[in-house]
């Protein structure tokens, strides 16, 4: 061997990032790969358990958002709103007889959803209709 002319060495093979991982790599991928999963399917539960729950008590899910920021603006949200339960309930109870109608009008007052005056003057009417 002439040390004038060394012996060319072989070019070295680049190697990848991913050669000091051994065996350990694919359980950390499934494990990563299952937490994710588990985190989607949670989230896709809450949200059909939310809109659910929001239509059983008369909201659309979609425009809730909307409906509480009209009443923080209009100065209406902490206040219960008696025209939508109180319309409907009037719809309902056109053909019930006076007692079911005082009934559930006392009931509406009970819960709060009309205040004293609107109790009052329901009252009045329903037994001023009789």
């Amino acid at each position: 061997m002439d040390p004038a002319f060394p012996t060319p060495t072989p070019p070295s093979v680049p190697t990848s990032p991913l050669d000091g991982m051994g065996a350990w790599f694919p359980v950390l991928f499934l494990v990563v790969g299952a937490v994710v999963l588990v985190g989607f399917v949670v989230v896709v539960v809450g949200v059909v358990r939310r809109g659910r729950r929001m239509r059983e008590l008369g909201h659309d899910p979609m425009t809730i958002d909307a409906d509480i920021a009209d009443r923080m603006a209009t100065g209406r949200l902490t206040t219960p709103d008696p025209s939508s339960e109180a319309d409907g309930a009037a719809a309902s109870t056109a053909d019930a007889t006076v007692e079911e109608r005082l009934a559930h009008v006392d009931d509406l007052h009970a819960r709060g959803v009309i205040d004293d005056a609107e109790h009052a003057a329901t009252r009045a009417r329903i037994l001023g209709d009789a």
